[in-house]
């Protein structure tokens, strides 16, 4: 409990300090350091400085220093905690023996795949317009793989959509691009929880390559699509013929001629080209 706020964390013996998001610091006083703190795939962790914080464990108020980050989505309580306060971890019971006194454990399915995304910095987003969002993505915690992520579409708020985006690990100069269909501003404050990026694998992403070659010939560009013009054994060429122009008179309508004569007309309604539209012929006595 840090707070008088029920805050879950993360035992990790592994870990050689305890790190701390800064959401959960923001009262406290943090001290400057000069201490590089890495995650396990070797990403470094920016660290805003070290805190002392009082936390309270099974009703026994005790306190830990953390580095404080904004890299990191929750506590993680490392190896150093665990032993000054002489834990005894029972897995196979899932409690904890600190001080005496018995903690009863939790576990929960791995989230080293997911990755929350917050708003950077305040932004305003007129109406009717799509603009890039910065975006942070803290880790769920130090053993979250390297690798590409991925966020799906989805509707933040009424009037206010996340476009799908393909996210690199650091997000230094990660953006989401968001479209604004309402019609008044829409604000966003630092910190906003917009979405969720999963584990995209690496194999999956490649960069483009010029060489290839396009082999469906439904997607070949109008310029090499091969004619179907064939020259015959005098050398002459057969040409199509031209195109007929279509004049009509009267008061025919125009959309019921061009949808009963197919043959003459391509399937897109708006490809009349070759229509010629004269007045009716005027009779004299």
């Amino acid at each position: 409990m840090i707070k008088g706020r029920h805050t879950p964390a993360l035992l990790d013996s592994g870990c050689e300090r305890s790190v701390c998001p800064y959401c959960l610091c923001r009262n406290a006083k943090i001290t400057p350091v000069r201490t590089e703190l890495y995650a396990a795939n070797s990403t470094p962790i920016d660290v805003v400085g070290a805190a002392r914080l009082p936390i309270t464990i099974g009703g026994m108020k005790m306190s830990i220093t953390v580095y404080v980050t904004q890299s990191v989505d929750e506590l993680i309580i490392d190896y150093d905690f665990l032993e000054r306060n002489k834990c005894e971890w029972l897995f196979g019971e899932h409690r904890i023996i600190m001080d005496g006194l018995s903690v009863p454990l939790h576990s929960r399915p791995s989230k080293c795949d997911v990755r929350r995304i917050y708003v950077r910095e305040p932004v305003v987003v007129p109406p009717d317009t799509s603009m890039n969002v910065p975006v942070r993505m803290p880790f769920v915690n130090l053993n979250t793989p390297k690798s590409e992520w991925l966020t799906e579409p989805n509707e933040v708020r009424p009037g206010l959509l996340a476009a799908r985006t393909l996210l690199s690990h650091d997000d230094c100069f990660a953006a989401i691009a968001l479209m604004n269909v309402s019609w008044t501003n829409q604000a966003l404050c630092r910190g906003l929880g917009l979405c969720v990026a999963t584990l995209y694998p690496k194999e999956a992403v490649r960069p483009f390559s010029e060489t290839e070659l396009i082999t469906d010939t439904n997607c070949q560009p109008e310029s090499v699509v091969q004619s179907s013009v064939h020259a015959p054994a005098d050398g002459a060429i057969d040409l199509p013929p031209p195109p007929v122009d279509v004049i009509i008179t009267g008061d025919d309508s125009i959309g019921d001629f061009v949808w009963s004569h197919p043959p003459g007309f391509a399937d897109e309604q708006n490809d009349v080209d070759n229509l010629i539209v004269s007045p009716p012929p005027k009779f004299t006595d």
